[in-house]
């Protein structure tokens, strides 16, 4: 059974297309069954296709968050990936929040190595700006962070679509 079952309107979903052929086809899917569920929808660092698709926002890698400033108002929310240890005092223009990764080990191909809850908790003592766990996360370990930080995690697209 897909993670998703258990969303309530208001989650959000972060579509990472890579420029895969078909991202527009299943970007439409996407933005329609978030919009029929009230999920917020990011197109990750495309700005033209969540345009496209009516997303509500724009997810930037941490190089390109700089880029937010140029779309700063023409989105819902727009969120930025942030790999780095130290914490966020203030994000970037048009910035919303930050998903702080890699929280816990992970095996995926984009995953950095692990702050740990400790120092995940340390991070967001420290910032400002709204912030959100991301990388190993499972039903194990999610409340050593939760009361400091949102709760995201990765889920195959098709999950979304059933």
């Amino acid at each position: 059974m897909a993670l998703t079952a258990g969303f309530a309107p208001g989650w959000g979903v972060v579509y990472r297309h890579f420029g895969a052929p078909g991202c527009e086809g299943l970007a439409m899917k996407l933005a329609r069954v978030c919009r029929n569920k009230d999920w917020r929808l990011l197109i990750a660092n495309d700005p033209e296709l969540a345009r496209q698709v009516g997303a509500d926002g724009v997810h930037w890698p941490e190089a390109q968050a700089h880029l937010a400033k140029r779309w700063a108002g023409k989105f819902r929310l727009m969120t930025m990936s942030w790999h780095q240890s130290k914490p966020i005092a203030k994000l970037p223009r048009g910035i919303d929040a930050a998903l702080v990764s890699t929280i816990f080990p992970s095996k995926s191909k984009t995953a950095t190595s692990a702050l740990g809850p400790r120092r995940a908790r340390k991070i967001a003592r420290m910032s400002r700006a709204p912030l959100y766990a991301l990388g190993g996360i499972n039903a194990r370990n999610a409340h050593s962070v939760a009361g400091h930080m949102g709760i995201a995690f990765v889920e195959n697209s098709r999950a979304f679509l059933r």
